[in-house]
């Protein structure tokens, strides 16, 4: 097993506050090529599985930059976050990225970036990409296909209360403030998930957990539907949910993680390692 390093970092996003994350990467190696994984709804970086993904994407030989949300309380409070806010932070990640700004960038190959978008973080790389002629290609895990998920409930609830409580995966709720609803609404045009797919050049692949009860498989059946399939494909896990068997606190790997490994892995080698060398 190769080693690999991990080293903090932080950027300014757009609104002025600090983006911090981690890059991991391989100890040694040159002309590395570079992945940022984006969390999913109101999880930080340090969540479950995402820190072992991480790692071990940089012992295959990928620079990985994971992301916690800059907010008012220095990225310990991913709720606090719009989209719009989301997406303006992987802007600047990316930016930081391509400058050679970020940790162990003089060892990259930085023309062309990948994504990994887990749920949320699956719609928001694919709205940024439509926009980002510097992303090569993106891996959705259990991804949005909509970002429209409040009913007339939540909307009373909102009104009533001032937030929406929404259920974690983590079990228990958290508070969701006005403006994160507020931000859907003035912006519903730029944040539609089908046209943002429909609009992709790139290659992407949709992976989706069959039992997956939070974001359903329907849902990444929507997406590869959208998509050119000449650049695309669906991979449904079978009996395996929206984490794909992962808990928080992590405990450890399981098969559909290695296989998930070994996706990201071949898909990444091929259209963001082979296309930047090209």
């Amino acid at each position: 097993m190769s080693s690999t390093v991990r080293r903090g970092y932080a950027v300014t996003g757009s609104r002025g506050l600090r983006v911090v994350g981690d890059v991991h990467a391989p100890a040694e190696g040159t002309d590395l090529p570079v992945l940022i994984l984006l969390n999913g709804f109101l999880l930080r970086r340090t969540w479950g599985f995402y820190p072992f993904l991480a790692e071990r994407l940089a012992e295959r030989g990928f620079v990985v930059a994971t992301i916690d949300p800059g907010t008012s309380e220095e990225g310990t409070a991913p709720e606090k976050a719009t989209v719009g806010d989301l997406l303006g932070d992987l802007g600047s990640v990316v930016d930081a990225v391509v400058a050679g700004d970020l940790p162990e960038m003089d060892r990259c190959m930085r023309e062309g970036v990948g994504l990994v978008g887990h749920s949320v973080g699956g719609a928001v790389a694919l709205l940024h990409a439509r926009k980002d002629r510097r992303i090569r290609g993106i891996v959705t895990l259990a991804g949005f296909s909509t970002l429209e998920r409040f009913g007339a409930e939540a909307t009373e609830q909102l009104e009533r209360e001032g937030f929406v409580e929404v259920a974690q995966p983590t079990g228990g709720l958290a508070r969701l403030p006005k403006t994160f609803l507020d931000d859907l609404e003035r912006h519903r045009g730029n944040y539609c998930v089908e046209a943002a797919v429909r609009g992709l050049r790139i290659p992407v692949a949709f992976v989706h957990g069959e039992e997956d009860h939070v974001v359903g498989v329907t849902e990444g059946e929507l997406l590869y539907h959208w998509s050119d399939k000449d650049r695309s494909r669906l991979i449904v896990f079978e009996k395996t949910g929206h984490t794909f068997g992962a808990v928080h606190p992590f405990r450890g790997t399981n098969p559909d993680l290695e296989r998930l490994l070994r996706i990201l892995a071949t898909f990444f080698g091929k259209h963001v390692q082979s296309a930047s060398r090209a």
